[in-house]
């Protein structure tokens, strides 16, 4: 052999030689690769594997936390309940005379600061007639609001006798002093149920509010003079309650009733009243504006400073654009000064009673012998 094929050979076998090495290394060096992205994708497993029940529990602390607990729920219960008003109860109260009196009352949300309101209504009317207002003043305002069928009136038509038999009372056949019994005894009766929720501290009787419709406005007149000509005692205040009066479509005489008595008491032509009318009836309209020149002068002139005015006024009156009259007129869609009926009386009612409670604070009315 030649020399250079030997060396050629020699050559070859040098690279040849070296082939071996160089195939181990690299497959060796995919092989390391291999089992350490085994082995990496073993431990990323491993860390998911680990990580999954931390962000299920999260998972589920975080719906807990938006979900609300029974107690929340309960609490939000609670609240919604105590925003919604006392649902009206039905009440009956006897007279001194035995007669049987159906009543809806609306009780206040206020506690002692609920203006307590009797709703008269007129001849041949009924409690029912009210249900309107009460709900908006008691809704609104929170006042405790009572109304009743007077005497022969809805379901007040029954007085039970001496010797326990019942008597039909017919409004057809009812004389003056009957009809009388509608202040001297059936709001008496009322206020007596007023009173003790008083007591109780459910209202302020201090703040007490009558509206009267028609027949009911004379009745609601008549009754403060009562209510205003108790003999007062040294330890026990006796009436004097009556703080307002809101006399809808009033008259000046109606079934015997007058309206004279309470334009005499000087007590009483001076509370607080506001005269509402329908101003399409003239005769209506032509009543009411009489009344309100009777009571004027026993009222507060207006002064220089409008401020002053509207603080000191307590004798307001108002016709709105209808004939519609008594309770009717309560419920129509009429505005006056961009106010509805229920809007001028709740303001009133704001105005003259609930701005001046510092006046009139809430006292327990309890009798020493009780009651």
């Amino acid at each position: 052999m030649s020399q250079a094929t030997h060396n050629a050979t020699v050559e070859n076998d040098s690279v040849f030689a070296s082939r071996p090495t160089t195939t181990r290394t690299v497959t060796f060096l995919a092989v390391f690769l291999f089992l350490m992205g085994i082995a990496r994708s073993e431990e990323e497993g491993e860390n998911r594997r680990a990580a999954e029940p931390e962000k299920k529990r999260a998972s589920q602390k975080d719906k807990q936390r938006d979900r609300p607990t029974k107690k929340k729920r309960n609490d939000n219960t609670e609240r919604e309940r105590k925003k919604r008003p006392p649902k009206p109860e039905r009440i009956t109260r006897k007279t001194k005379d035995r007669v049987s009196l159906a009543c809806t009352y609306y009780p206040g949300t206020k506690g002692k600061n609920s203006v307590p309101i009797i709703m008269v209504h007129g001849w041949t009317g009924g409690r029912g007639e009210f249900e309107d207002l009460a709900l908006h003043l008691q809704e609104k305002f929170g006042h405790a609001v009572i109304t009743v069928d007077l005497r022969g009136h809805g379901e007040s038509n029954h007085r039970m006798t001496l010797d326990g038999g019942d008597v039909l009372i017919q409004p057809e056949r009812m004389r003056r002093n009957e009809i009388a019994g509608m202040y001297e005894y059936d709001l008496e009766a009322i206020k007596s149920y007023l009173l003790a929720e008083n007591n109780k501290g459910n209202l302020n009787i201090e703040l007490l509010c009558v509206v009267g419709a028609e027949l009911g406005a004379i009745v609601a007149m008549n009754w403060a003079v009562q209510d205003w000509s108790w003999p007062q005692l040294a330890n026990y205040k006796q009436g004097q309650d009556v703080k307002a009066l809101v006399l809808v479509s009033p008259t000046q005489a109606e079934k015997g009733l007058k309206v004279q008595p309470a334009l005499k008491h000087p007590d009483v032509r001076a509370l607080s009243t506001l005269i509402m009318v329908g101003g399409g009836d003239r005769k209506s309209n032509s009543y009411a504006k009489r009344l309100q020149t009777r009571l004027k002068k026993y009222h507060p002139p207006p002064s220089r400073d409008p401020r002053e005015t509207a603080r000191r006024r307590s004798l307001y009156f108002v016709a709105f654009d209808t004939s519609l009259q008594g309770t009717r007129l309560l419920d129509a869609r009429v505005d006056a000064n961009g106010g509805s009926p229920h809007d001028w009386i709740g303001e009133f009612i704001q105005r003259r009673l609930v701005r001046k409670q510092d006046e009139y604070p809430w006292k327990n009315r309890s009798s020493l012998l009780g009651g």
